[in-house]
């Protein structure tokens, strides 16, 4: 794996660009109606996964990430975001924003996110709501 393939320099800031092949990531298991697949890269500012959806998650009640604003976008599939007392529809190309501490549950008829956390996502920061 090529993990540093440039750097630019923009506005003071280092940017480093890498290649983070499939075949690298962790695939979990989260429930029986999604699995996860976590990239791994080296900024603990920045987690980045792509889950796949066929049902309801968590199975019952809210998830809630207690650290982490959340973006989800869709890459694929249709699907639900029930999110402060609203349901919003999700199709291919949208983006949803979830700010941390804020309760939710998705619902996907095989739905395809790439999702985005700042800071980096870590399992313990993840709590479901009955």
């Amino acid at each position: 794996m090529h993990e540093i393939s440039c750097i630019f320099i923009y506005f003071k800031i280092l940017y480093v660009c890498m290649l983070i092949k499939k075949q690298v990531a962790k695939i979990k298991n989260v429930s029986s109606t999604a699995v996860v697949y976590e990239y791994p890269n080296h900024s603990q500012n920045l987690g980045l996964a792509m889950s796949e959806i066929k049902g309801r998650l968590p199975e019952t009640g809210f998830m809630i990430n207690k650290i982490c604003d959340e973006i989800y976008f869709v890459i694929d599939g249709f699907g639900k975001i029930t999110y402060k007392n609203a349901v919003y529809e999700l199709e291919k190309n949208d983006l949803f924003f979830i700010e941390k501490d804020t309760p939710f549950f998705v619902e996907g008829d095989c739905l395809k996110l790439f999702l985005v956390t700042t800071p980096a996502f870590f399992q313990n920061q993840w709590e479901n709501i009955k």
